[in-house]
């Protein structure tokens, strides 16, 4: 397995939504993890870009099935320091 970090950054004076979502599906995918820190703010924001894009809610809704969140091990004191 390799792993890899992808960046998407809007460089134009429009609306960054669709492209966004575009290159969040081509990087991201609909198989596999995906790690997060505060998972409540990350799935919120895809949720609610669904609703305004609703013919790419069944990608967020899977995105979101696949969210696990960094910040819980770390909540919950589960390392030794």
């Amino acid at each position: 397995m390799t792993l890899t970090h992808e960046g998407y950054l809007h460089d134009t004076n429009t609306n960054p939504a669709p492209k966004l979502i575009e290159s969040l599906e081509s990087i991201i995918g609909d198989k596999g993890t995906v790690i997060v820190w505060n998972q409540t703010f990350e799935k919120g924001r895809h949720s609610d870009l669904a609703k305004l894009y609703p013919t790419k809610a069944t990608f967020f809704d899977n995105l979101n099935d696949r969210v696990i969140d960094l910040m819980a091990p770390f909540d919950k004191r589960l390392y030794q320091g």
